[in-house]
């Protein structure tokens, strides 16, 4: 699946930003760049910083919003599917998850759970 996700995401927007965390990055990040590259996109990445919080949702929004992202694709386990998910919808832009873990259920919402920055469930 991730060394297809360049062309699929490619039908659905022309700038695409991805989240992941540093250790996804490692261990996929070869592999979902040659991925868009193969599809002609510019892929820009964003590290995630863990926690899906208000705070993170919006500095990655930011983020988007600066790089022009029109797609946002999370991939990692349920934490950054759901900040995808949530920076996709503040930012007005597609997102796209692609979950790494077989034991996560947010690639079959399109709701977020939300947590403080210290990691207790908000909403």
């Amino acid at each position: 699946m991730l060394a297809s996700i360049g062309r699929h995401v490619a039908e659905i927007g022309r700038q695409p930003l991805l989240i992941a965390d540093d250790n996804v990055w490692k261990l996929a990040g070869d592999k979902l760049s040659a991925s868009f590259k193969e599809a002609g996109l510019e892929l820009s990445r964003e590290a995630f910083g863990g926690i899906c919080s208000h705070r993170e949702i919006d500095r990655i929004t930011e983020v988007a919003k600066k790089g022009k992202a029109d797609v946002v694709i999370g991939v990692g386990g349920g934490t950054t599917l759901d900040t995808a998910k949530a920076v996709g919808h503040q930012a007005g832009i597609a997102w796209v998850t692609a979950p790494t873990v077989a034991s996560t259920d947010a690639p079959t919402s399109a709701l977020s759970v939300v947590y403080t920055d210290d990691g207790v469930f908000e909403e």
